[in-house]
């Protein structure tokens, strides 16, 4: 087996009785544990990540072991045998055979604290979401609990598939598959809109990861790759074959699959950041006044048509979607494995008037047609709290109207309540405050992309000043250039093909300063350049889809003047709600970090917020955005880095 943590830093390989800990999955090996048992389940928790060993033989008890060393810190002896159910930060829950009880265990410096959950009736699934949530699966109810409390916050109404099935989490996503079966349903969080994706093979396993966007499906035809936000459907080149343990390391935007070959002790790594080799190639589409007509050619690769159904090309087909998405005339083929699209039905609630945009921006390929059936199961809005039901459909980028709070799962607006102690309740970000904004700015932007991604010479459209783009590229004070590399690289992004090759960025701007990282977005840390292509950082793009951010909290309403650079704060003995209450007073808005200190530093600055870091990170982040203001609260465990910080004065 192969386990990666959160952060994306190490790689915990399994050899018989031997666990072997990879600094980001590369040899040599850093740290080395004897198991007790062949019966021990391996897994990273955190901040800050540790590894624990779950073992139900000879005696059940949880091992929390130290990284890198995997020195064991701590013991916790269990009542009975128990297996790993989900896992959220440093807290993890574990379930009895019988699925009738339940243990929420807490992994706090270097020790272990457990708290006993009555669930009520027997647990189907469990799924580990962000902020100290868990999804529990009981007798004909889905609910979000509260790890730190150890109660039920919401009761939700996913359309999953019916029982048996297999449910994950991706970044501000669910997933769900059935045994057999060659569908993937994915339901976004931040309205609960469902998305069906006909993979035209049996879907035998998922390799997800809490913090990347990317699905790999293992099928006995291959590996795919399924993008939760673009919704394509890819081949992936790997040398994989049939029974290799799999998983992702997911490092910021760096997304790489490990394969670990049997025989070998270092595994093998694939980069699955960008999309492969398409498994379905399309015209681009054309956009009348009430309804869009896409040509579409499907092409299955010639591997697959050896293994696939008789027909292994599907003819030209035209679908109108007027307002209501209008089933195509023409069915697709099941073995087609990615031209069937994610069903894409609006909820049951949508009034007539309410039109999605033409070329569905949510990083939706042009290429995506309806399937021809919508099974009732996923036509309605899957996350509809009792008290508060969204009047309009939202469109495919922009999240609905009201979203409580209770439901900021894995990305989303921040989660659950705060208490009593907290200073303040936290604020969603200047780019989400606007809720009302229309999101048919982005339409000129997805054409401009489409155009751009097939070569022609385009201009990029003006945006208006009314617009996510506009309100960050004032916060953050960009140049006229840096404003233009930002629409370019926005627009490529909405057409879903984000990285774009340097010399025709270039080309576009007229100038190689931005390409380059020299000007503004490279300063600022906006930029991911890999391979001779660059491309926005997912913070960018989920800050300009007009979603609340991922890696902190912002608390605080006033004015905030942040001081550039790192400062050191000792704590004193004080909680970290007295920490947050004081500098709320004194800096008017803060960025408490949630998640990876180098998303969460970038997206504070993009907010125009001091980030703060409650636990020190292991290292400083980096890259650093020009500019970014950050205090780390110190205590007797802080690492050497912090030390060396001067003090908040």
């Amino acid at each position: 087996m192969i386990t990666t943590s959160l952060d994306g830093q190490w790689a915990l390989v399994r050899r018989g009785r031997e666990a072997l800990l990879l600094a980001s999955g590369c040899a040599p090996v850093v740290g080395r544990h004897e198991l007790d048992s062949d019966d021990v389940e391996l897994a990273f928790v955190g901040p800050p990540t540790v590894a624990v060993a779950i073992a139900r033989a000879p005696e059940p008890k949880v091992v929390l072991l130290q990284v890198p060393g995997l020195e064991p810190m701590a013991r916790l002896e269990l009542e009975r045998p128990m297996k790993l159910a989900a896992i959220t930060g440093p807290r993890f829950a574990l379930v009895a055979d019988d699925a009738k009880s339940a243990v929420i265990v807490r992994a706090a410096g270097r020790g272990l604290s457990s708290q006993s959950v009555d669930l009520g009736s027997p647990l189907e699934l469990a799924v580990g979401l962000e902020r100290n949530q868990l999804l529990f699966s009981l007798l004909r109810k889905l609910e979000v609990w509260d790890a730190v409390s150890g109660r039920p916050l919401l009761r939700l109404s996913l359309q999953l598939p019916p029982p048996p099935r297999t449910v994950g989490a991706a970044q501000g996503h669910l997933w769900c598959t059935r045994p057999g079966s060659d569908e993937v349903h994915v339901y976004r969080l931040s309205d609960g809109r469902p998305f069906r994706h006909y993979v035209g093979a049996t879907v035998e396993q998922v390799i997800c990861h809490p913090a990347s966007p990317v699905l790999v499906l293992v099928t006995p035809q291959g590996l795919v790759r399924l993008h939760c936000f673009a919704h394509s459907l890819t081949l992936i080149d790997a040398p994989w074959t049939p029974g290799t343990p799999l998983a992702q390391l997911a490092a910021g935007d760096d997304l790489r699959l490990l394969g670990l070959a049997t025989g070998t002790l270092e595994p093998w790594s694939v980069a699955i950041s960008s999309a492969g080799s398409p498994l379905a190639t399309s015209a681009p589409p054309r956009a009348s006044d009430d309804a869009m007509t896409t040509d579409k050619v499907r092409t299955l690769r010639e591997r697959m048509q050896a293994q696939a159904h008789a027909a292994s090309e599907t003819p030209p087909t035209t679908a109108s979607s007027a307002g209501a998405h209008a089933a195509p005339a023409v069915t697709p083929p099941a073995i087609t494995l990615a031209g069937t699209p994610p069903a894409v039905a609006p909820p049951a609630v949508a009034p007539p008037a309410v039109t999605p945009p033409a070329i569905t921006l949510a990083g939706t390929p042009p290429a995506v047609t309806p399937p021809a059936v919508t099974p009732p199961a996923v036509a309605s809005h899957a996350v509809t709290p009792p008290a508060v039901t969204p009047a309009v459909t939202p469109p495919a980028v922009t999240p609905p109207a009201v979203t409580p709070p209770a439901i900021t799962l894995a990305g989303t607006p921040p989660a659950s309540a705060p208490s009593a102690a907290s200073p303040a309740a936290p604020q969603r970000a200047d780019a989400t405050s606007a809720t009302t904004r229309s999101p048919a700015w982005r339409d000129p932007l997805a054409a401009f992309g489409l155009d751009l991604a097939r070569g022609a010479e385009v201009e990029a459209p003006v945006v208006g000043s009314d617009t996510e783009l506009a309100d960050l590229a004032q916060r953050l004070g960009l140049s006229p250039a840096a404003r233009r590399a930002l629409t370019v690289l926005y627009g490529v992004y909405l057409a879903g093909a984000p990285a774009l090759p340097l010399a025709r960025l270039a080309r576009v701007l007229g100038d190689w300063t931005e390409p380059l990282g020299q000007g503004d977005l490279g300063a600022l840390a906006m930029l991911s350049r890999h391979g001779g292509k660059v491309r926005l950082r997912a913070a960018v793009t989920h800050l300009l889809d007009g979603l609340a951010p991922r890696a902190i909290r912002v608390a605080g309403a006033g004015a905030s003047a942040p001081r550039p650079g790192a400062v050191r704060l000792d704590r004193d003995g004080r909680s970290d709600a007295a920490i947050e209450a004081a500098l709320v007073e004194r800096l008017g808005r803060i960025a408490a970090l949630d998640g990876d200190a180098t998303t969460g530093v970038l997206e504070a600055r993009l907010h125009g917020a001091t980030a703060l870091a409650l636990t020190a990170p292991t290292a400083r982040p980096s890259p650093w955005p020009r500019d970014a203001a950050l205090i780390v609260v110190a205590d007797a465990m802080a690492p050497a880095w912090v030390s060396s910080l001067p003090a908040l004065g």
